[in-house]
């Protein structure tokens, strides 16, 4: 499968409809149609084997009247939560070529369903391979690829003549643009979401701000995987 991500970060899709705790209706889904056959495609970030069955159960209830609903998921490649179905379509033909795609993208915690309905031409042992492949592979394109890395977020206030020198900091710090939110009130409130490595750095400052009673205090996240602020889409 490739090299696995180390304990910080990993590739999966983008963040989906049912990521959002949205209907399976507002999931993104790719369509192909092969000899009347029609392969229906979407892919969900996943992060327990749990989320991997609601996930094909919010699959199945999209489409209940379709014959196949092939899937695969890879959770973590190091401990080995990885596993793939063929749903009644012949043993090699489905699950293992779309397994395949989430192997070739070295994805983790990501689940991929290809919903079929059959459309009366058998496609042969090679020809179903090709299509859930071809079906899988479409659906990954569409959807994206991110890098998610491990990230705190810190919220606090500061006088407007402190605004300026901060921001020097956190750019000599490496946070990225888009990880500082800033709302212009009474005083400047900040959201800074900086990476797991660059946190001791960050609150040493922000105390050293509370020990100047520059700021009064500061509220902190629980470490939180999120898309790799400094990249735009892998694929």
């Amino acid at each position: 499968m490739g090299v696995g991500p180390s304990a910080d970060s990993y590739l999966s899709v983008r963040a989906s409809a049912f990521d959002r705790g949205e209907t399976a209706e507002e999931s993104t889904e790719t369509t192909i149609v092969i000899q009347r056959s029609r392969f229906i495609g979407c892919a969900a970030r996943v992060l327990s084997k749990d989320d991997v069955t609601d996930f094909i159960k919010s699959r199945k209830a999209r489409h209940p009247q379709a014959n196949h609903h092939v899937w695969a998921y890879v959770i973590d490649v190091k401990g080995g939560s990885q596993h793939f179905s063929d749903d009644g379509e012949p043993g090699g033909t489905a699950g293992a070529p779309v397994f395949g795609v989430l192997s070739k993208h070295r994805l983790e915690r990501t689940a991929l369903v290809v919903t079929r309905y059959f459309g009366g031409i058998k496609l042969g042992i090679s020809g179903l391979i090709e299509a859930y492949r071809r079906s899988a592979e479409e659906t990954i394109q569409a959807v994206g690829i991110a890098r998610y890395r491990l990230y705190r977020r810190y919220a606090f206030a500061l006088a407007y003549p402190d605004w300026k020198g901060f921001q020097r900091f956190l750019s000599a710090l490496g946070v990225e643009e888009n990880g500082i939110e800033v709302r212009y009130a009474e005083k400047v409130e900040v959201l800074v979401t900086v990476l797991v490595e660059s946190a001791p750095r960050l609150r040493e400052e922000l105390d050293r701000f509370i020990a100047m009673r520059k700021i009064i205090g500061y509220t902190e996240s629980d470490p939180a995987f999120v898309p790799d602020l400094s990249e735009t889409d892998t694929l």
